[in-house]
């Protein structure tokens, strides 16, 4: 029912929009409240008067009560946040993944703002979304660790440190060729080493190999040994290349 048209003021929201809508005597108004705080509802105040406008300082309604902007808000949420949570425990990729969880953290907390103390309009999402972007910022830290390690092994794998190495002995005959020789750790820390060694003849290689050499101590040198088959009696050996251990590999 229509307010007394000789009482105009704040009445209960017949639209269930808002707490309250304002009445002038003749037709609803645009002038909402919710929660004490005034707002201007043009979508709710079909008879108000062309060119209303509600009193300086008063907040725009429009995005705060439009359902779509709010859901869209809370369903942003919950997608980045899932987004992030599957991407930031990759090493190397978990900075976009915490980047993901920072967005999801925001998207809710506008949402969850916008919706206030309603019911519905996307409020399960946007609390979803902020509890997945907090798992992805834990999920960020493992990732972060994760690169940490990788970046390490890689490091070491690349970079074995100064080091020398020396063909001993290479000898062939009985259908094999045996190679010895040594390292040289030359670096003030510790390292394990994979010496690659080919056998050649007539300036052709005819086998390779791979031999780890673990443990050894700065200043220290250690002995590594090796063997191919051949039929060849007339066979040089060479050392290659060193490297450090293959990253994420178990040394024996």
């Amino acid at each position: 029912m229509e307010p007394n048209a000789a009482q105009p003021g704040w009445h209960p929201d017949p639209t269930g929009r808002f707490e309250f809508r304002y009445h002038n005597g003749e037709r609803w108004t645009a002038d909402v409240s919710l929660h004490g705080q005034r707002y201007i509802d043009p979508a709710g105040g079909g008879n108000a008067p062309v060119g209303f406008a509600a009193a300086p300082g008063v907040w725009p309604a429009v995005a705060a009560t439009d359902p779509a902007t709010r859901k869209g808000f809370a369903i942003s949420s919950f997608v980045v946040g899932l987004g992030a949570l599957a991407t930031a425990w990759i090493p190397f990729v978990f900075v976009l993944g915490a980047l993901a969880a920072v967005a999801a953290i925001v998207f809710g907390i506008v949402a969850l703002r916008r919706i206030a103390h309603q019911q519905g309009s996307g409020r399960g999402y946007a609390i979803t979304g902020l509890l997945l972007a907090v798992a992805a910022l834990g999920a960020a830290v493992v990732g972060f660790n994760l690169s940490r390690h990788l970046w390490s092994e890689i490091t070491d794998f690349v970079d074995p440190g100064p080091n020398a190495t020396r063909v001993i002995a290479c000898e062939a005959g009985g259908g094999q060729v045996e190679l010895s020789g040594e390292i040289t750790n030359d670096d003030t820390v510790a390292h394990d080493y994979i010496v690659n060694v080919s056998y050649q003849h007539d300036d052709s290689v005819i086998d390779t190999d791979s031999i780890k050499v673990n443990d050894v101590a700065a200043g220290e040198t250690a002995p590594f040994d090796s063997f191919a088959f051949t039929r060849e009696t007339s066979v040089t050996c060479h050392v290659d290349s060193v490297t450090g251990p293959a990253p994420f590999v178990p040394q024996s």
